[in-house]
């Protein structure tokens, strides 16, 4: 808690931490002042992070680490135990050529990797829940609480 005081550490450093030495001793307790920290800051990137945890908390999915640095690319969420990547894609965002390149090359540098990495839009957010559900639980094996 001394280096939480005196402001030496923060989030995204510590989540691409943990999300490489998901093994280490001690990740468990580190993974768990991270949640916790994000539960009372609340602070998402976009609308659409704040209603795909929304959808997690209502589904009984946890949470996962939030914009980790992985492979040198920012990932929205991250299950490190899973080696699983969720990709929140706004039509806005990546509707460019140049981005859709630039995702394409992502996926593949984080799959020669060990990782997965599922794409998630709002409309499929807000249209197919269920499959989504279903997609999720299928990928990480979560249960439901």
């Amino acid at each position: 808690h001394e280096a939480e005081y005196q402001h030496r550490t923060d989030l995204i450093s510590l989540d691409a931490l943990v999300a490489h030495y998901p093994r280490r001793r001690g990740t468990a307790t580190i993974n768990r002042i991270l949640d916790d920290a994000r539960l009372t800051t609340g602070r998402t990137k976009s609308d659409l992070e704040r209603d795909f945890l929304a959808f997690l908390d209502a589904h009984g999915l946890p949470r996962p680490h939030r914009n980790v640095l992985i492979e040198g690319y920012e990932c929205d969420c991250v299950w490190p135990e899973h080696r699983l990547i969720v990709e929140l894609d706004s039509y806005s965002a990546h509707a460019t050529r140049t981005r859709f390149e630039s995702d394409r090359v992502r996926d593949r540098v984080l799959t020669l990797n060990g990782w997965r990495s599922i794409r998630v839009t709002y409309r499929q957010l807000q249209r197919d829940a269920q499959r989504l559900e279903r997609d999720l639980r299928q990928a990480t094996a979560f249960q439901s609480r």
